[in-house]
């Protein structure tokens, strides 16, 4: 048992359950009295049977990562992690009132809280996509773990497991998967500072889309790539006000209010919430991630610069079939060739949209997350794409346009339209393009 895992286990497990250690899917062991249970390779779905039969604690990621589950609801963790809760508010809105509450709760727990009232310009996602910038400075300016909540949250019990020491990150995922950013504790560790940048990075690229679906990118991301230290916190931890079921789930600690219900109303919620599939729902009950060598885009080079005349060529054949959706856009050079509002690019790389972005501002860019459908629009182009990738990439990627636009433009070597074809894509046009690309238009 490595130094880390060990220290996780004593932080989680405080009356020093017996740990037993699983490597065999099947039906959970028989409880013959309550254990702390570890799952190594957590990622694999064949220990997902396993898992539903057991109190979800964490789980640490990296190369080598491990589930962390028990018997029934372990008790909680001795000791108090300092932590100091922070959050703001837009002002002269009705987010001043629900801040007060907030206030007024904190005040009663006696909890250490920055609560800051700030103009934010934009739309309600552009705000809450503000809301990561906010946590990473504050976490910045002070040596102690951070405990974000809502403004329009009130903590209606002592903050218990946010308070406890031990974890990198803790966060309710509100249905068993879907992360609710009402609640969230950062620690003070390197693993916490990169998921921080992470969401920091991938809300300046998109900051349309939900900050909560940035989260779980970033925590997918990271956790790919570092032993993050991941807590879970129980239902009680986002306790929605009105649907909130305590005989279930026990008392609740914050309670949410959800004011964001009315922006819709007042103009400023612009963004539906992007579909969930029920892949992504799975692997996130399971606390597993999609990211490294099982990415759909895992060694797809950067695209080279777009010439003037490919960008004219491939406006010449989009016109009709407006905005175009540029997927795997990379530095964006093609939305030169396109008015504003008749070009979206999107990437999974939000460090390429974000240049993107801050070149063109007066373009769209979407970052391209792998579990969510690509983005609507009149035609979707594939330019040096398909022929990078795997045939099940290729399947998946051309079902994904079709559900995202009724034009397919296909730009790259010969060959690729049969596969196209193959996937219920019907030939329009076929002409040449430089460098000895195909340039091929497709319809449904």
């Amino acid at each position: 048992m490595d130094s880390l895992l060990a220290a996780t286990l004593a932080a989680v497990n405080p009356a020093g359950w017996p740990v037993r250690r699983i490597d065999r899917p099947g039906p959970p062991p028989a409880a013959d009295g309550p254990a702390i249970l570890i799952i190594p390779d957590s990622n694999d779905p064949a220990f997902d049977r396993t898992r539903r039969g057991l109190v979800e604690i964490g789980v640490i990621g990296g190369p080598h990562p491990v589930w962390i589950g028990a018997t029934e609801p372990p008790p909680l963790p001795a000791g108090d992690n300092g932590a100091l809760v922070i959050s703001f508010y837009t002002r002269a809105t009705r987010y001043e009132a629900f801040a007060e509450r907030l206030r007024e709760s904190l005040d009663r727990q006696g909890v250490g809280y920055e609560l800051i009232g700030l103009d934010v310009p934009g739309t309600w996602e552009m705000v809450c996509a503000f809301k990561a910038e906010f946590i990473r400075e504050q976490w910045g300016r002070t040596d102690r773990p951070v405990i974000w909540l809502d403004a329009d949250a009130t903590l209606v019990a002592p903050l218990g497991l946010l308070a406890a020491p031990g974890v990198d990150f803790a966060i309710a995922k509100h249905g068993g998967w879907k992360f609710s950013a009402g609640s969230i504790l950062f620690g003070r560790s390197a693993a916490a500072e990169a998921l921080l940048d992470r969401w920091v990075l991938r809300c300046r690229a998109d900051p349309l889309m939900w900050d909560q679906n940035h989260l779980d990118a970033a925590w997918a991301d990271v956790s790919a790539a570092m032993p993050l230290v991941t807590r879970w916190l129980p239902p009680s931890y986002f306790a929605i006000w009105d649907s909130y079921d305590a005989a279930r789930f026990g008392p609740p600690v914050v309670m949410q209010h959800q004011a964001s219900r009315g922006e819709a109303g007042a103009g400023r919620k612009k963004e539906a919430p992007p579909p969930q599939p029920e892949e992504l729902r799975n692997d996130r009950r399971n606390s597993r991630w999609r990211r490294g060598d099982e990415s759909r885009f895992n060694g797809v080079p950067e695209r080279a610069p777009v010439s003037p005349s490919l960008g004219r060529q491939i406006l010449r054949l989009a016109e009709g079939g407006l905005p175009l959706v540029d997927i795997g856009c990379g530095a964006g050079d093609l939305a030169r060739s396109f008015p504003p509002g008749s070009y979206i690019g999107a990437d999974t790389r939000p460090e390429a949209l974000l240049a993107a972005r801050s070149a063109m501002p007066d373009r769209t860019w979407r970052v391209l997350m792998e579990e969510y459908p690509f983005p609507a629009g009149g035609s979707v182009l594939l330019l040096d794409l398909l022929g990078q990738v795997g045939a099940a990439a290729q399947a998946e990627i051309l079902a994904r346009a079709a559900a995202a636009a009724p034009r397919l433009i296909l730009c790259d070597r010969p060959g690729l339209a049969e596969v196209c074809t193959a996937a219920g894509w019907r030939v329009v046009s076929q002409e040449a393009a430089e460098d000895g690309r195909d340039a091929v238009v497709l319809n449904r």
